[in-house]
């Protein structure tokens, strides 16, 4: 059937349900028997300015709450984590559901029900624009978190800020990136699309719209890691102000267009009949993982085939001489992994580029130079330092360490990753950030 034909079979049965000859029931079955949602299929009808049929109506009467004593839900598997927007499974969305709601859900025919939301928007009440280019949300007023703070606009737009930013790593990220969140008074937000969207109804609803609290967790939000072009990173003192780096796919892409590497049919960029392919690993591990793909995502429009390769942690550390896949051996054209320094002086953790340390078959793969970089200025810089009294001249011989390997690309920072402990409120542990955690347990105490 052609599109002009399925568009006026939809308007003939739209126009169907306005005149009362077919039901809005019969109209959404019909709907999702040829592949249309019963959301979009009530959606269309919105669209077309006939209301919702009869809302769904809560059916319960019991004069107490846990009246009827526990609940028991058996489900396949177990929930895995409670936040929502990291919910990568309906395991961990029921889980969640359980603490969050959003502004308003789906029942069965695919009725908007407001939850937190005091209505459900609409073109009649003029709290939806013809085009679906904003969206008016109208709150629930004398809703309270579990801890008895109010939920106001601000949980609603700290929900969408949070899940929009790819710091977060949200799972619900593509519902939020492309809409714009704002508060109009405490109980009132307003969301604008950057396009005309027949489907407004995504954003801040069912599963992907779950509102978490804005007093909870903004302490939390960010990344722990503090993004860096330096190796080393701490003591201050030791730091380097020379290196800089820039994330742009498009300059990137230019400077190997002008390098003579030509995008083939496949955007795959080639030079003297050689592809501009290799291969990138690192541990199983979900922030890891997502590196990867936000770094692949980023070769791929320059130009640069990327493959990816995911190693069990176990395996990856392991000091398994036999096995192939060990960070030690680095046999691959990048890898990414988290190096400790342990000690508030660099010389340990930046000998790990000396030419001497080269990980080897001979030294049966445990040198500490894992890239097996060879540079007679870095190893000579770092003999100077070991024997340089002076403290100034010495960071300065640190600094310049950093800017060489930096500079040579032998390493790539992304990250300088503090260490994140958390612990029960009544236990007093000393913690240090430069060695284990439990490198005081003798003085640990619980209070009483």
């Amino acid at each position: 059937m052609a599109m002009q034909d399925i568009e006026q079979v939809l308007r003939q049965e739209i126009d169907a349900v306005r005149s009362g000859k077919l039901s809005r029931k019969a109209f959404i079955q019909q709907m999702v028997m040829v592949g249309i949602s019963a959301p979009m299929a009530a959606q269309l009808l919105m669209h077309a300015g006939i209301a919702q049929a009869q809302q769904y109506k809560s059916a319960y009467t019991p004069s107490k709450r846990g009246g009827g004593g526990p609940l028991r839900v058996l489900w396949w598997q177990g929930p895995t984590l409670l936040n929502p927007h990291f919910a990568t499974g309906t395991k961990d969305q029921e889980g969640s559901r359980i603490f969050y709601e959003p502004l308003a859900a789906w029942d069965t025919d695919g009725n908007l029900v407001p939850i937190l939301a005091a209505e459900v928007p609409s073109t009649a009440n003029k709290t939806v624009a013809p085009d679906g280019k904003w969206v008016i949300w109208k709150l629930k007023q004398g809703v309270r978190w579990h801890d008895g703070k109010p939920f106001t606009a601000d949980d609603v737009v700290f929900t969408a800020a949070f899940a929009a930013d790819p710091a977060s790593a949200a799972v619900t990220i593509s519902t939020y990136q492309d809409v714009k969140v704002t508060k109009i008074d405490n109980f009132t937000v307003r969301v604008e699309n950057t396009r005309a969207s027949p489907f407004w109804a995504d954003p801040l609803v069912g599963t992907a719209g779950m509102i978490i609290p804005k007093h909870l967790f903004e302490p939390y939000i960010g990344r722990t890691g503090l993004a860096t072009a330096n190796f080393l990173n701490n003591p201050s003192r030791f730091v380097s102000k020379n290196m800089k780096y820039e994330f742009n796919p498009d300059k990137a892409a230019a400077t190997l267009e002008a390098a003579g590497w030509k995008r083939g049919s496949d955007g795959v960029r080639t030079k003297d009949g050689k592809r501009l392919k290799f291969v990138f690993q690192t541990s199983i591990n979900a922030p890891r993982q997502k590196t990867q793909q936000i770094v692949k995502q980023a070769a791929q429009k320059a130009g640069i085939d990327l493959e990816l390769k995911s190693v069990t942690a176990s395996v990856f550390f392991s000091s398994d001489v036999a096995n192939p896949d060990t960070y030690t051996k680095f046999f691959c054209d990048v890898q990414m992994y988290t190096t400790t320094m342990t000690q508030p002086d660099p010389e340990l953790f930046m000998n790990q580029f000396v030419s001497t340390n080269a990980s080897s078959r001979a030294n049966k793969w445990q040198g500490r130079n894992i890239t097996r970089w060879v540079n007679a200025e870095y190893d000579a810089t770092h003999k100077a330092a070991e024997s340089e009294q002076d403290p100034i001249k010495r960071a300065a011989l640190f600094i310049k360490m950093n800017d060489l390997a930096v500079s040579d690309y032998t390493v790539i920072p992304v990250v300088a990753r503090p260490r994140v402990a958390g612990m029960s409120l009544k236990l007093n542990a000393p913690l240090s950030a430069w060695d284990n955690d439990l490198w005081m347990l003798r003085d640990w105490f619980r209070e009483a």
